[in-house]
């Protein structure tokens, strides 16, 4: 608390306990409201230190004059709310106290009984410092969470509104004109990695015409839509290719699709058709590596799933999830990752329902499958009928349904799985999934989207919360979700998206074999 608040709180809280002190042998009358009143009376009015207290609980102790509140005083409501401060003929006017009832605080100006002027409103984690106007904080202020500082500046009604900037906590930016809580016009992004934007936003995205400056030195300027490459446009290179350092041409949701300068959609096409060729040894070349369980030890394996290759997000996901296992897990020689990325096309194994069905065999071919857990994390964009989103650029791939999977799984022979869905609508997959034997956990409802698949995130709402947050420091797989699910409803409801509402569905035999995984990663 501010040295200059803590003075002015401890000034009223001694004045109060002066008036208290004053009335306490005071003489006792009865109000009109059914309220018993000690203290002094002039001409038949309240007048000067004094005290009320009502049968509902409610308590009034401080001063008044001509029959009203006025001046220092503490009002107790019959809910257990406490306003202490100042009164100004009757209302809580001035320089103020609110304690709510449900641990809420709010200290700064009032008038006529609202939060209005300069304040500080606290709720849990999160603190509202700035303008209140009608008991809305309306006005320049900031929020900040967990002690954090999450936004800096306008505000209408509680909500991001005008010129300000919003931090994420992995250290990203965006600075703008915001409306209704949303980035729109524009406004400027930047990330912990070094990429930076300069444009029009709609909804938080990258939409119309700007900048993209890449961390690796690149530049496009041109059109964009729903946060990718998307019309005309010109990309700038660190450095000369094909003879140029700069080439116009037209993209298509991230992809080019034409050029002046016709080498670079070649190369792109001959990328994915060489990487084709040499798909079946890359994938191949990965499975080799895998080591057996050893007989009698609960061991964990994993494989990693990153769906769709026109946003990066999905790769950087898999990536991350991949080295935090590591650290918890043995996971050397007991690890596949599957991912298509548009920029990993020829170096990483693509993600198709035949290298996912032969990953599996190749795992089960190593594990324990009576003892050992199979961890499948699959992270893509999702439909509402379902599908798991299966697309690497300018290869069109078949989608991934639940009955696919299952039958998939099945045929592997593992017993103990772990399964985690991180799509929209990923909660379709628990109905044909959930078994005795298999923790199976999804992003969100059958009916609700989950949120962060878009280019410029590290990682989705829910790897982030689960791999980051929660595992780390809750090794039970169950509790881990609690937290994660808490963590990002905290997150939704303070972006005010609709709820995603994660899942989960724990078999009656997969607890004991969690508990012997927790206590390995102990």
């Amino acid at each position: 608390m501010p040295r200059v608040a803590f003075i002015a709180t401890f000034a009223v809280a001694f004045l109060i306990g002066l008036i208290i002190r004053e009335v306490v042998s005071s003489p006792i009358g009865q109000l009109p409201d059914g309220g018993e009143y000690r203290g002094a009376l002039v001409n038949g009015r309240l007048q000067g230190a004094g005290e009320i207290r009502w049968p509902d609980g409610r308590i009034y102790q401080g001063e008044f004059e001509q029959g009203l509140y006025h001046g220092r005083g503490v009002y107790t409501y019959s809910d257990g709310s406490r306003y202490e401060g100042q009164f100004v003929r009757g209302n809580p006017d001035g320089q103020g106290t609110l304690h709510y009832r449900n641990g809420d605080q709010y200290v700064g100006q009032l008038r006529a009984g609202k939060m209005d002027g300069h304040g500080r409103f606290t709720r849990k984690t999160h603190v509202y410092e700035g303008d209140f106007a009608d008991d809305e904080f309306t006005g320049q202020g900031s929020l900040t969470v967990a002690g954090t500082l999450q936004y800096s500046g306008g505000f209408r009604d509680w909500v991001f509104s005008g010129e300000g900037q919003y931090f994420s906590e992995d250290g990203d930016s965006w600075k703008g004109t915001f409306v209704d809580g949303n980035l729109q016009g524009k406004g400027e992004f930047s990330d912990a990695d070094g990429n930076r934007y300069v444009g029009p936003f709609e909804f938080w995205q990258y939409h119309g015409k700007g900048i993209f400056y890449d961390r690796d030195k690149s530049r496009f300027e041109g059109e964009f839509r729903n946060g990718r490459f998307h019309g005309a446009g010109v990309m700038y290179l660190p450095e000369a290719q094909h003879g140029v350092l700069s080439y116009r041409g037209e993209w298509r949701n991230g992809t080019l699709v034409s050029a002046d300068v016709p080498a670079f959609v070649e190369n792109a096409a001959d990328k994915l058709e060489q990487a084709l060729y040499s798909e079946a040894q890359r994938l191949e070349q990965q499975l080799q590596r895998l080591q057996p369980g050893v007989p009698g030890v609960t061991e964990l394996f994993y494989l990693g799933v990153a769906g769709d290759g026109s946003q990066r997000v999905f790769g950087r996901e898999i990536d991350f999830i991949t080295q935090q296992l590591q650290q918890q897990f043995p996971l050397e020689g007991r690890a596949v990752t599957l991912i298509n990325d548009r920029f990993r096309i020829g170096d990483a194994s693509m993600a198709t329902r035949v290298s996912l069905e032969k990953a599996v065999q190749a795992l089960a071919a190593k594990m324990n499958t009576d003892e050992d857990v199979l961890l499948l994390y699959l992270t893509s964009h999702g439909s509402e009928d379902h599908q798991f989103a299966l697309n690497q650029n300018g290869l069109r791939l078949p989608d991934l349904d639940a009955p696919t999977l299952a039958e998939i799984l099945r045929k592997s022979g593992i017993r103990y799985q772990i399964l985690m869905v991180s799509a929209c609508y990923s909660g379709g997959f628990l109905p044909l999934l959930e078994a005795p034997d298999r923790l199976v956990i999804t992003a969100a409802a059958a009916d609700r989207t989950s949120f962060g698949c878009s280019d410029d995130s590290d990682m989705t709402y829910f790897g982030k919360a689960f791999f980051r947050e929660a595992l780390p420091t809750q090794p039970d797989w169950v509790k881990a979700f609690g937290v994660a699910r808490t963590w990002i409803e905290q997150r939704e409801r303070l972006e005010e998206k609709t709820p995603s509402l994660p899942q989960i569905a724990v078999g009656k035999r997969i607890e004991a074999k969690l508990a012997q995984l927790q206590r390995r990663q102990d």
